[in-house]
């Protein structure tokens, strides 16, 4: 029997931490729901729902593990593939181009919303480990979230339930 696809990404992801030393799957478990519960708020259809969620499973696949295209491809969609692709940040990409890129894709804009919340909450990390310089790449995060906010705004506005 084929494995859920939370179990799977969570299997790729064995062993890892994410920035706060927790475990990096909470990340990819946090950006999936998030982005589910935004995509629901702004009364998107239930394939675009599920696309969301399995696109906020797995956005971070390609970037931090071996997963290759025909893998994640065997276990979702093409359509989310593709999403997933567009969410990717090569690091030969300047971020601004990349951030540039997801604008125009109103799905990958819900998930990279849901992923700059998630890595602008100070909370994730312990009192003690809260440096000046963490506190300036949460707040960098905060900024991306206003900005994909508008964005949403842009997009949604006049439809929004």
């Amino acid at each position: 029997m084929k494995d859920s696809l939370e179990r799977w990404v969570k299997s790729k992801f064995a062993g890892r931490k994410d920035h706060a030393g927790k475990p990096y799957y909470g990340h990819c478990d946090f950006v999936a729901n998030f982005a589910r519960q935004y995509a629901r708020a702004l009364g998107l259809p239930e394939n675009e729902v599920v696309t969301v969620y399995q696109a906020g499973l797995c956005h971070d696949l390609f970037e931090d593990t071996d997963t290759s295209e025909q893998e994640l491809l065997s276990r979702t969609s093409l359509k989310v593939l593709e999403l997933v692709k567009v969410l990717t940040h090569l690091p030969s990409d300047p971020y601004e181009d990349y951030f540039e890129r997801i604008l125009p894709n109103r799905l990958a804009v819900i998930v990279k919303l849901a992923d700059a919340t998630h890595n602008a909450m100070v909370t994730r990390f312990d009192e003690k480990e809260r440096t000046e310089a963490l506190m300036d790449g949460c707040l960098a995060y905060s900024r991306r979230v206003l900005r994909l906010q508008r964005r949403i705004m842009d997009l949604y506005g006049q439809q929004l339930p």
